[in-house]
């Protein structure tokens, strides 16, 4: 069956960052800005007809797409083909489909918001079949946008020009989401706040003795990202990942201005600390 036979969904999110139209075209279009925001590994064909491929070091992450429209400073649209996993046991209504992520530029006065230096930057990712069986793929794509485009904004808002310096874990596990974010979370976890919301500060000490107090950027069910300013506005990225229908904790620190140690120290500790989470 044809995907365009069949109801669609996408992502969309706006958000406006202290930065000049051609910063952000840079950002996303060059590999050496690209990693100091995004993926630890980039490459860029450029031109209509190229191709991105992002990756990340010690994981099966490796997301190809190929340039459907290359506008500099004003529209990148990227376009690849995904494959639905069956959900418990049952197939997609649409096995494949093609999808779409699409970013719109423009200074920020010309929508009628903040006038000067902000640019105005939209995402669209489109394409993900309606059926329960691209749940995961949707929610995970909700989820990660919403983290990773304020990854954007907290670069080029606060560390343009510097380098990154990143670590994480990515733990695998049988348990359920509600689990895994509840332990991930909880006390012996992260400990993070029950009421945090986005705009407001927030505070955690974690069970392995990490600290973090800053800003609330993103949150939902099962993800939460949030500057860390006793580190000099890193981020910290909490989440549920679900990639390819096999869930994992997720815990990410980005730094910027700081050595490898603390990157390091922060991978140590907290692999320590979900494998007591996740003993299964």
């Amino acid at each position: 069956m044809s995907q365009t036979k069949h109801e669609t969904r996408a992502f969309e999110m706006s958000l406006t960052i202290d930065a000049t139209p051609e910063d952000v075209w840079n950002a996303l279009t060059d590999p050496r800005e690209l990693v100091r925001w995004f993926p630890t590994h980039a490459a860029v064909t450029p031109g209509v007809g190229g191709k991105v491929r992002w990756t990340w070091e010690n994981s099966e992450w490796d997301w190809k797409t190929n340039i459907d429209a290359w506008d500099p400073q004003r529209r990148l649209r990227l376009v690849y083909d995904q494959s639905a996993p069956a959900k418990d046991g049952k197939p997609a209504a649409v096995t494949s489909a093609t999808l779409a992520i699409e970013f719109t530029i423009e200074r920020a006065g010309d929508a009628g918001e903040r006038a000067g230096g902000a640019t105005r930057l939209r995402l669209v990712h489109s394409g993900y079949g309606k059926d329960e069986a691209w749940d995961d793929e949707f929610n995970s794509i909700s989820s990660g946008w919403s983290s990773e485009l304020k990854s954007l904004w907290l670069y080029l808002s606060r560390h343009k020009g510097q380098d990154r310096h990143a670590a994480w874990v990515n733990w695998p596990t049988r348990l359920s989401e509600e689990q895994v974010w509840a332990r991930l979370t909880g006390p012996d976890g992260f400990a993070l706040p029950a009421d945090v919301r986005v705009g407001a500060p927030y505070a955690l000490r974690a069970a392995n003795g990490f600290t973090a107090a800053g800003e609330t950027l993103a949150i939902s069910r099962d993800a939460f990202a949030g500057t860390v300013t006793n580190l000099d506005d890193s981020l910290l990225r909490l989440a549920v990942h679900t990639p390819d229908d096999k869930r994992a904790a997720y815990a990410w620190l980005s730094t910027w201005g700081l050595g490898p140690d603390v990157t390091a120290q922060f991978a140590a500790s907290t692999d320590a600390l979900v494998r007591k989470l996740f003993p299964e």
